[in-house]
């Protein structure tokens, strides 16, 4: 069955070309570090802001994401960082409106309807939570918050849930293409020195099979035929022995005796 050009496209979002071949996913691995590590920490501050022990954050992880996918985006809190890119911030409906109300100390707790809209003063709240992940992953300095709309592209979205009481929601952290490239920039994850270390230290500590041939003996076929189990055949040692790796000649040795032991002395050049 063919897709038509639109149901291709849906199913195959753009991928933006300045990340072909990028380290994309070294990135969401270290974020998705950065962020478990901080969820703990981000609990802490909430607490404190609410004034309530019965608030939990559990990080669920960190994925790849077509930006223009988010249902409440208009809602969001966006930053930009000051070597370009965008981060977005949004807290479900639900658990905004309860967290917001016990913020401000609020006589009334709304209840999450049609009826109900999000004030400014629950998106100031939001803010301040996209602001603190966002400090996180960069300094807090480097981001100012701003306007600007995420473009039709792959980017990254990390998702916690957050708990009080009987409300839970998702706190959804957005990254576009252009924050991961400079991400990408400022962490030099693509640089070939850490990788070609590793290779070099899991290379040095590999087990290879070295080859030293101490005999050789020429023999007719008719011979070499009519050989049985048992029998005996005349060899003499090799004067220059070579030792190889696979098919890599290294070098040559001299076979000699030490303390009533057969040994191979190896020599410095190969001949």
């Amino acid at each position: 069955m063919k897709l038509t050009e639109m149901e291709s496209h849906k199913k195959c979002p753009t991928l933006n070309v300045e990340l072909l071949g990028k380290p994309i996913h070294s990135i969401r691995d270290e974020l998705n570090t950065i962020l478990d590590q901080a969820s703990s920490s981000l609990c802490l501050k909430l607490q404190r802001w609410i004034s309530s022990v019965d608030i939990s954050l559990e990080y669920k992880g960190i994925e790849l994401h077509k930006c223009n996918n988010q249902p409440h985006a208009h809602m969001a809190s966006t930053f930009s960082h000051q070597h370009q890119g965008l981060l977005r911030a949004s807290i479900a409906q639900n658990i905004l409106l309860n967290l917001s109300d016990h913020f401000y100390a609020a006589a009334i707790h709304r209840q999450v309807d049609a009826a109900c809209t999000v004030t400014s003063s629950d998106s100031r709240l939001q803010q301040r939570m996209g602001q603190l992940v966002a400090s996180y992953i960069a300094p807090e300095n480097m981001w100012q918050s701003t306007e600007a709309s995420f473009s039709d592209e792959i980017g990254l979205q990390a998702t916690f849930i957050i708990k009080h009481g009987n409300t839970s929601g998702e706190l959804l952290i957005e990254l576009d293409a252009i924050l991961i490239q400079t991400l990408i920039d400022e962490l030099v994850v693509d640089s070939q020195e850490p990788i070609q270390a590793k290779f070099a230290d899991a290379l040095s500590r590999t087990p290879v099979k070295m080859n030293a041939v101490l005999c050789r003996k020429k023999m007719p076929l008719d011979q070499v035929l009519n050989l049985q189990p048992n029998d005996i055949i005349n060899i003499d040692l090799l004067s220059n022995v070579p030792v190889s790796i696979g098919q890599e000649h290294l070098f040559n040795g001299r076979v000699a005796e030490q303390n009533n032991q057969l040994v191979l002395i190896l020599k410095d050049l190969k001949d």
